[in-house]
């Protein structure tokens, strides 16, 4: 049985994941800064994907 954990987490982090790798990768193709404690848009990428990746893993 799904808990409401299982519900909440696939849906908010899924998407939340997903902005922040497009807006690392959009600041990266454009050079605007996004993330102003993120210059080089790596760390917005990163933590987007892992948070992504564990979107992905509670999914049912």
């Amino acid at each position: 049985m799904a808990t409401a954990r299982d519900c909440v987490l696939p849906y908010t982090l899924l998407p939340l994941g997903m902005l922040l790798v497009a807006i690392g990768y959009l600041g990266a193709v454009t050079g605007v800064t996004m993330v102003p404690f993120d210059p080089h848009h790596i760390g917005t990428q990163i933590v987007g994907l892992v948070l992504a990746f564990i979107g992905l893993r509670h999914w049912r």
